[in-house]
């Protein structure tokens, strides 16, 4: 089994800042990140379900090694997407979200 992964933590990034720098920050990357290469690790499934756990922390032990994975975070948080985004998951989001003043 593996181990989950520690997502940033959102509670102390400035979302709306980071996420509004996310799009051109992914388009300026350089190299092919996996999340452009290999999106449907990231995302959730047509039903809406998250893939399995193992799915999950692979996705999220690539986002550790990602140097946009803060403000991907703030983007996936500030705009509720679905899936792993910058190492969260919709769940470690919504919880943020529920934690913001």
């Amino acid at each position: 089994m593996t181990q989950p992964i520690e997502p940033p933590d959102l509670n102390v990034l400035d979302i709306p800042t980071l996420s509004s720098s996310f799009p051109s920050l992914l388009a300026a990357a350089v190299t092919a990140m996996p999340c452009t290469t290999a999106p449907d690790l990231f995302a959730t499934t047509a039903a809406g379900h998250t893939h399995g756990q193992a799915t999950v922390h692979a996705a999220q032990r690539l986002c550790l090694r990602c140097p946009l994975r803060e403000p991907c975070a703030a983007y996936g948080c500030h705009h509720r997407e679905r899936g792993v985004w910058g190492g969260t998951t919709e769940h470690d989001r919504r919880n943020a979200l529920s934690n913001m003043p």
